[in-house]
């Protein structure tokens, strides 16, 4: 027995006597959405042998109880309720429903997860039966998100036995409601448990210790994310510092036999923690506090040096600004320049890794490449490099910056592609990135950045080459070319989206609606030679989400020392604008839509205007999930001429007879 509690467990005189194989204990509050699936999803399961349903029902203050109760007095032979007067906490819970549980077996499932497989028991089981010397085996899962899309737990597990050390990660191996482990090799808690909510993670642990961990590779459960999941009510600090106390008591407990591992765990754990407080919670005293963990633990982990110190290096360097702003404002101004001129740019390119592709590319003054920032783009990769490829584009580099999807896997399929990485933060570092990436590839050199879910286009482009635009431009001593963004959608609301990373999204989203475009005076220095052309604001993202984003950027660009780059982000100072316009074509309202602005909302990676964007995007498909963009003044995008037309996109006489003049010599 591992700890026992003071009360009688509701359950039918059927089942007294019986030994069973297989109990399947579950704890449950405030589950009457999920708790009736999450029931059948057990009663389904087709087995050999005898099984039993246990359930801790810590008195919930919706229905969950009465359901219960209904489904034991159908299925008395199966179930079993333990039905406390008081709330216990889901700690007393779940020990009370582990010391009721009579199989030799124990399957895990909460009340609001559920079972896909009417076998999954019985392979478990069948497993077990035949390799003695496991003690605890789990399968594959589903995530299964609120807007009724999932992703798979583990995309890739290529080992399929594992041991005590591989539990020792950041994040957790075995989705709950897979896991069935040995009954006789837990045997009690210790009390430090009270202070972790992952209690599944901690009975990993102990039947770890006693034998192997088997993994079969099949979908075979739902893990529900969801509001009022215990996990997901935490704060990002609150689960992180968690983690820290499982891994400090896990040592002690393991008598630091794994503490190396554990070490550099901690390690990461302090990073993360730093980072937040001082790029998103602004609390430079605790990102002190954690960097001097965070250095601590590196050492006794052997973490590389120039790791360690790039990292101390962005965090200690504000502080020392601080100190400096205290004693002379003058100082500041002149730290601040020299943060921005020489730091930033430092630890960039401290940071920067080589993946693949040619590190130098050799151009000339008619050609162009193209330079882009990246994290989790695969929907958008292929499309991008392709669609620039057909324009004539001579090559493509990417930074990744962190992505967790196939981004690299795809961009390597290509001969003309670089991919380099840097983990600095994008909301600090954004900026000093993409200055990396411009200044040391096109040096004297036309340059073209674009975000992987942008793709750039220009008037005439069926007939002009792009060697031909970049000898106009020369010829002309223009150096920077006015981009428009044209927001592109479906026709199909949000909620019915699906595309994968194989699609040409071009075809898929091929709506825009320039209705409510705002247009206004060029605040630049750098005056456009025409009248026509303007600042464009607001557009389908305004009408739709109140955004007054601009959409108006200087993407293609001649880089020399004279012009400063990415001024306020999009523009250009002391650069000579072009007498015509370009377009992206922005796709924002994909099937990742949902998904990229929760991520957004929740990390809050991104510089406040744009932070501020996608809580407004938030709200609105919180309000409205089957959104539909396409109204009456939608268009499908046939051509750019129709642009032109339209005059969202303008062109010189000069430009157009350069156009027309290329046509007559084709």
């Amino acid at each position: 027995m591992i700890r026992k509690i003071g009360f009688e467990p509701f359950e039918s005189t059927l089942l007294e006597g019986i030994t069973m194989k297989v109990s399947v204990a579950m704890i449950t509050y405030n589950h009457e959405q999920f708790i009736a699936q999450s029931l059948e999803s057990v009663l389904m399961q087709q087995v050999n042998f005898d099984y039993e349903i246990v359930i801790g029902e810590d008195c919930s203050t919706d229905n969950t109880r009465d359901i219960l109760i209904r489904y034991q007095k159908e299925y008395p032979e199966k179930i079993r309720l333990l039905l406390p007067d008081k709330n216990l906490g889901m700690h007393d819970n779940v020990i009370q429903v582990l010391n009721a549980c009579r199989g030799d077996y124990i399957a895990l499932l909460e009340g609001d997860d559920y079972w896909t497989s009417p076998y999954k028991l019985q392979k478990q089981v069948d497993f077990l039966d035949t390799h003695t010397d496991y003690t605890i085996c789990f399968h594959n899962a589903f995530y299964l998100y609120q807007d009724g899309s999932k992703t798979e737990y583990h995309k890739v597990l290529p080992q399929k036995v594992l041991n005590l050390e591989d539990l020792l990660s950041l994040g957790n191996l075995m989705p709950t409601a897979s896991i069935m482990f040995r009954q006789d090799c837990i045997h009690e808690f210790p009390e430090w448990i009270y202070d972790i909510d992952f209690l599944d993670r901690i009975i990993q642990i102990f039947a770890a210790q006693h034998g192997k961990i088997g993994y079969i590779d099949e979908n075979m459960s739902m893990y529900r994310v969801h509001s009022q999941g215990n996990w997901s009510r935490k704060s990002q600090v609150q689960g992180l510092l968690e983690i820290v106390n499982w891994f400090y008591s896990l040592d002690k407990y393991l008598d630091f036999k794994y503490q190396d591992r554990i070490k550099l765990l901690l390690a990461e754990l302090y990073r993360k923690l730093a980072i937040i407080h001082f790029e998103e919670i602004r609390d430079r005293k605790n990102a002190i506090k954690y960097t001097n963990n965070y250095l601590f633990s590196s050492i006794l982990s052997k973490t590389s040096l120039k790791t360690v110190a790039l990292f101390a290096i962005q965090i200690y360097t504000p502080t020392l600004f601080k100190l400096i702003k205290k004693l002379n404002r003058l100082r500041i101004t002149l730290w601040c320049k020299f943060d921005v001129a020489f730091i930033e740019p430092l630890i960039v390119k401290l940071s920067i890794k080589h993946i693949y592709g040619l590190k130098k590319i050799n151009y000339e003054l008619d050609e162009l490449i193209v330079t882009c920032l990246v994290r989790n783009g695969e929907l958008y990769m292929k499309s991008f490099i392709e669609h620039h490829c057909s324009l004539g584009i001579k090559h493509i580099v990417f930074l990744d910056n962190g992505s967790t999807d196939e981004t690299i896997k795809i961009a390597k399929r290509y001969d003309n592609v670089t991919i380099l990485h840097s983990s600095c933060p994008y909301r600090k570092y954004e900026k000093a990135m993409k200055k990396y990436l411009v200044k040391r590839f096109s040096k004297n050199r036309w340059n073209l950045f674009v975000d992987i879910d942008e793709l750039f286009d220009y008037p005439f482009s069926d007939t002009l080459s792009v060697s031909s635009l970049l000898n106009y431009l020369n010829k002309n001593s223009y150096t920077s070319v006015v981009v428009q963004m044209l927001d592109m959608f479906s026709s199909k609301s949000l909620a019915r989206l699906k595309s994968t990373k194989n699609d040409d999204i071009k075809r898929i989203y091929n709506y825009y609606d320039i209705s409510n475009v705002i247009r206004d005076e060029y605040p630049s220095e750098d005056v456009p030679p025409l009248e026509e052309i303007k600042m464009h604001f607001g557009g389908i993202r305004k009408t739709f989400f109140g955004s007054d984003n601009g959409l108006t950027k200087a993407a293609l660009v001649f880089v020399n020392p004279k012009i400063e780059l990415f001024v306020g982000h999009h523009h250009t100072k002391n650069a000579k604008i072009a007498d015509f316009t370009c377009i992206l074509l922005h796709y924002p309202f994909t099937s990742y839509f949902y998904h990229k602005v929760m991520e957004a909302v929740e990390s809050d990676r991104y510089a406040s205007s744009a932070s501020h964007e996608y809580k407004m995007y938030w709200n609105k498909i919180i309000q409205n999930p089957e959104l539909s963009l396409k109204r009456d003044t939608a268009c499908r995008l046939e051509t750019l001429n129709d642009l032109v037309e339209k005059g969202f996109l303008v062109t010189s006489q000069n430009y157009i007879q350069l156009a027309q003049a290329n046509k007559k010599t084709e």
